[in-house]
């Protein structure tokens, strides 16, 4: 049965499909429809069938259903790891639903117990809880049950043997008589039935394969002496591919002895037992699910309800004195429907002891007294791994010149069958460096714990000393002095000897003022090479990225593993002559996908980690995920995707002015459906009042994509703002007519046709060369004429040839199969226009040389924030009309534009020779952090200014009459402005002051600008 045929909510249905499960296990099947009917349910199914999600999904599709502001399910559990793992997944199954839970488990410190009973008091729906601390709670009188609505007892059995019975009956007795009982168990002996008739009310019975390992299993026996067990183990695994081992131990004492054993062999070997501390336990499970440790040696304590898979061999050091036990014991690998291997030693005392485990299991099992015969057998049915594929990249470094070349020799990605994005999630797009004095996250700069001023901004504690790799090093925490700055919290460990790092966790604080990231920690770990070089080992990185509080968001992880290094110098023509960063992709990518990852990986990663991929190719299937991805698509690009073309902007549906009325339009380009060689685009407009259509049509053609090399063409016919900036709403954009202060009048007809061709040698470096001809026609408050002369011109043509040249040295770029978005460089990004206007062809008037410089960089100055400037310059050789000088960028709406002049009115000012600069300085909440009511707004503070220059030559005053509004500065414009973005965190608003040229009509002194803005 599919999950899709229970007919469970959405929410939860989500929940299952982003986890990766598609069809039920038998134990599933039984007890879902069951229980979803409000049944009580008596259930017993072999250990890793799936019995935590039969009980977990019918909960939260009630939940999702009917939601609830108190404790609404109950679950019991033998021990604490269960209960954490419990939690887990219920995590995953809960993802999209608005549901709470909370672990009740001993062994915690007081902060524990408090966050517990907090959780416990604020009503969590879903308590898992250990019977002991259930009870500490119950004590104190502030558990309330009186809106339970379920009970679930799971490993039952286990609970009465470990002497929980009177525990659960008082438990039981705080509870609302009228509930639905659950009750799971691996095997169902008579005093289970006893407790059933006690809690449960007609229950249904569900009994899969009692008593019965999983047939997956390949089950032995090994005749052999104590004393021989330990070389007999070394014998079975070395040299064999066996990521995971655990062996059970029926004693604490020999549990001790075998991993010291096993350690003295160079086995990475770890034990769980009682003894230990419930910190201490999770971590070594946490280990050993990651991959950490290769054997677990364990008692009883692991051998029921922990689900770790991709275990491939359990052995039992002995015989279990109950053979039920040997059930759950074996019942630790082949989970999840997949193989495994279980051996069990067997000593001459032994034997009648495993006579009843196969009286109960109902097999005779192979007895092997030959190690190499064994070993075959085993080697012969053991299911072998998955092939998995990420990526193994090749990094050289010099130093002077600063240079640094990667090369990715082999990957795999799941979601996005995209090469470029290779490049982009490379390990040379986040490299945190944590010896800086700032970090840079996310493009806010956060303090280093190892900073110059560290001591102003964090405390320090000495926690411990000990040694790491045979190095002596001292364990010191740290933690912020003041709230909200952006700072981290975590430890290092430091070596006493060079003081070097050795290891460090760092999280960033909760309340630092940076949007959408909910949590990010960074760990890393290096290690000596001889006395005095330290080198990075490790690497990782995990990030919570939510958009908005209640949002569907998503985890980032990554991992990168250093290993191979070699200090021989490189030859200098091995690296880049221009580029410092330099990233290749080997052509031999695709063919290591065939070969198996494991043989790549210097670290291999848990089942769990690899089923990530599963999970993200599926999730695009989710109804859900296809859905908001579609919206932000739509939100971000304007465009609605349907199969091989995609309709749009929608911003430029609908839009009005004084010249067309209401203007509607229809738009839209060819999809990478369609193809990723060539984009055809095109729209066609119609005004209601001028009644004229409107239209344009194009082609891009993308000869190679990295590099870029890429043939343009474009023909259209159409109204058009001269002088209007890049960064504008386009007329035809709505926001455009909303947020006019006047009506735009200033619309001409353009008929124009542009062929480019742009060709990028590298990363940060490109050329354009464009043809262009155009023929403007004048309106009735902008006409084309010299009254002196007594001349009218009827239209403007021109046609020139323009060389753009655009030099972002160390530019990072994120390409798409058309377009690519710059991330920017740490150098200045200088643009070069050469343009020369031609005379006579096809019948244009004019012959004049036009350049345009611009120097563009962001200045980090910490911790005052950062600077941005732009500087501008420009000059006119010949003699043009106006339409033809240097129109400055005015904007006549409420919208803040960067790259305008902000209170300049559109055909204010015109020049043949300028030069301007534009000055911004963020703050980053310096001033405002420090405001305790401001503070939690997490408002930014802004500063700004612009200023312009320029002249025009009396040759071109005498071309054509310039319209009322336009003249020449005669003295520099000015304006300035302060601001605060972060507002709700994607509003910026600029209060902006006009200091210059007060003179000239209908011009704002004064004016409040917004924008939009997404930034972290």
């Amino acid at each position: 049965m599919k999950f899709k045929d229970l007919n469970l909510h959405p929410d939860v249905f989500e929940g299952i499909s982003a986890m990766g499960f598609k069809e039920t296990t038998p134990i599933q099947e039984n007890a879902i429809p069951a229980a979803l009917e409000n049944k009580d349910i008596i259930a017993c199914a072999q250990t890793g069938t799936g019995k935590t999600a039969a009980y977990l999904i019918p909960v939260l599709h009630k939940l999702s259903t009917t939601p609830s502001q108190t404790i609404d399910t109950l679950v019991l559990v033998p021990t604490r790891e269960l209960a954490l793992q419990i939690d887990q997944q219920l995590q995953g199954f809960s993802y999209f639903l608005d549901v709470s839970s909370v672990a009740v488990y001993g062994g915690g410190d007081a902060d524990t117990w408090t966050v517990q009973k907090n959780a416990i008091v604020n009503g969590a729906n879903i308590l898992i809880a250990t019977p002991g601390r259930l009870i500490a709670h119950l004590n104190f009188g502030y558990v309330k049950f009186d809106g339970l609505k379920h009970l679930i007892l799971d490993e039952a059995d286990r609970m009465l043997d470990m002497g929980f019975y009177d525990d659960l009956m008082r438990i039981v007795s705080y509870l609302p008589k009228e509930r639905q009982t659950l009750m799971f168990s691996a095997t169902m002996p008579d005093k289970i039935r006893t407790l059933a008739k006690k809690t449960l009310k007609d229950p249904e019975e569900i009994n899969l394969s009692i008593s019965k390992p999983a047939e997956n299993i390949l089950q032995i026996a090994y005749l052999t002496y104590d004393e021989n067990k330990v070389k007999l183990i070394k014998s079975l695994v070395e040299g064999k591919e066996l990521n995971s081992i655990l062996i059970f131990s029926a004693t604490k004492k020999n549990v001790k002895k075998i991993t010291s054993t096993l350690k003295e062999l160079n086995f990475i070997a770890t034990e769980i037992h009682s003894d230990l501390e419930q910190s201490e336990r999770e971590q070594v499970l946490l280990d050993y699910r990651n991959r950490k440790s290769q054997v677990l040696v364990a008692t009883d304590i692991v051998s029921r309800g922990i689900d770790i898979t991709g275990i491939d061999l359990v052995i039992n050091f002995d015989v279990p004195g109950d053979a039920e036990d040997y059930v759950h014991r074996v019942g630790r690998t082949a989970r999840a429907q997949s193989s495994g291997v279980a051996i069990t030693f067997i000593n001459e005392q032994d034997q009648e002891k495993f006579q009843k485990i196969e009286e109960l299991i109902d097999m005779q099992l192979v007895k092997l007294t030959n190690s190499k015969t064994a070993l075959e057998k085993v080697l012969s049915m053991h299911p072998k791994k998955k092939k998995s594929f990420k990526r193994k990249i090749l990094i050289s470094i010099k130093k002077r010149p600063k240079r640094k070349k990667e090369i990715t020799v082999a990957s795999r990605i799941s979601g996005i069958e995209n090469k470029s994005y290779i490049e982009f999630t490379g390990q040379m797009y986040i490299d945190i460096n944590l010896y800086d004095n700032y970090v840079n996250v996310f493009g806010q700069q956060f303090v280093s714990p190892f900073s110059n001023t560290g001591m102003m901004v964090y405390k320090y504690f000495l926690e411990d000393s000990a040694y790491v790799d045979n190095r002596w090093c001292y364990n010191i925490t740290f933690k912020p002095r003041r709230k909200q700055e952006k700072t981290f919290y975590g430890d290092f460990w430091v070596n006493d000897t060079t003081w070097a790092i050795k290891k460090v966790n760092a999280r960033i604080s909760e309340d630092a003022n940076i949007n959408y990231v909910k949590d990010l920690i960074i760990a890393q770990e290096f290690s000596a090479f001889g006395d005095t070089i330290w080198f990075k080992t490790k690497d990782e990185m995990f990030a919570d990225i939510n958009l908005a509080d209640k949002a569907v968001g998503f985890f980032g992880r990554k991992q990168t593993i250093y290993k191979n290094l070699d200090f021989t110098e490189q030859p200098d023509d091995f690296f880049s002559a221009t580029q410092i960063e330099e990233s290749l992709i080997a052509d031999t990518t695709k063919v290591n996908e065939v070969q198996q990852w494991n043989e790549l990986r210097p670290e291999k990663l848990t089942e769990e980690q690899e089923q990530i991929y599963d999970m993200v190719d599926s999730i695009k299937n989710v109804p859900l995920f296809r859905t908001v991805t579609d919206i932000i698509y739509l939100l971000a690009y304007g465009y609605y995707l349907y199969k091989d073309f995609e309709f749009g902007p929608y911003f430029k549906t609908y839009s009005f002015n004084p010249i067309e009325g209401s203007r509607f339009r229809v738009g839209g380009r060819t999809s990478n459906n369609f193809s990723k060689r060539i984009m055809l685009y095109g729209h066609l407009a119609y005004g209601t009042k001028d009644k004229e259509f409107k239209y344009g049509l194009g082609a891009l053609y993308m000869f190679k994509k990295d590099p870029r090399l890429a043939l343009d063409v474009f023909y259209e016919n159409d109204l058009y703002l001269l002088g209007q900036s890049v960064n504008a709403f386009s007329e035809d954009n709505i926001l455009a007519s909303i947020l006019s202060v006047r009506p735009n009048d200033n619309l001409l007809p353009l008929e124009r046709f542009r062929l480019s061709l742009e060709k990028e040698w590298f990363t940060g470096f490109s050329n354009e060369i464009k043809l262009f001809y155009g023929r403007v026609l004048p309106s009735y408050k902008i006409p084309f004429q010299n009254q002196a002369l007594g001349e009218t011109y009827p239209e403007l043509r021109i046609a020139e040839v323009t060389l753009n040249t655009r030099f972002a040295y160390n530019e990072k770029v994120v390409r798409g199969e058309f377009e690519r978005v710059s991330l920017g460089s740490i150098y200045p990004i200088i643009d070069l226009e050469l343009t020369a206007g031609l005379p006579n062809v096809f019948e244009s008037d004019f012959e004049y040389y036009r350049i345009r410089l611009n120097i563009s960089d962001r200045i980090d100055i910490k911790p005052f924030g950062y600077l941005k400037y732009q500087l501008m310059a420009g000059k006119i050789i010949g003699k043009v009309p106006f339409p033809l000088l240097i129109l400055h960028e005015g904007n006549e709406t409420y919208a803040m534009d960067l790259y305008a002049y902000n209170l300049m009115n559109y055909y204010e000012f015109a020049s043949d020779f300028y030069q301007g600069v534009y000055l911004e300085h963020h703050f980053q909440g310096l001033f405002l952090n420090k405001i305790p009511l401001f503070r939690k707004l997490k408002w930014r503070e802004i500063v700004y200014a612009k200023m312009l220059k320029g002249t025009i030559s009396d040759e071109n005053k005498a071309q054509w009459d310039f319209p009322e509004t336009l003249g020449e500065l005669t003295t520099p414009y000015v304006e300035a402005g302060v601001g605060i973005e972060n507002i709700f965190k994607i509003i910026r608003i600029d209060a902006i002051w006009r200091l210059s040229n007060l003179n000239n009509p209908d011009i704002q002194t004064f004016g409040i600008r917004a924008k939009f803005q997404l930034i972290f």
